[in-house]
């Protein structure tokens, strides 16, 4: 039981930094291009909120989000893995 709880709580943290790549690859890309979540949200055609949730990670970063983020962005879509 302990050996299991710890595995949960290895995965947890790595979960955790995976997001937090993501959630910094797509917000520090919108910082440099000199964006605010408003202004790229209405470039992609969606809410501040989705921005949001995608950088935050609270949201799944699709190949068709990073496709669409990465145009406006200037940037690689893999770059915001």
């Amino acid at each position: 039981v302990q050996a299991i709880s710890l595995i949960s709580i290895e995965f947890f943290f790595v979960s955790c930094k995976i997001n937090d790549i993501k959630t910094n690859r797509i917000a520090e890309a919108r910082k440099r291009a000199g964006l605010t979540m408003d202004q790229l949200a209405e470039r992609v055609g969606t809410s501040r909120g989705q921005i949001y949730q995608l950088e935050h990670g609270k949201r799944r970063l699709t190949q068709d989000w990073m496709e669409r983020l990465a145009g406006i962005l200037g940037c690689e879509a893999a770059d915001l893995m």
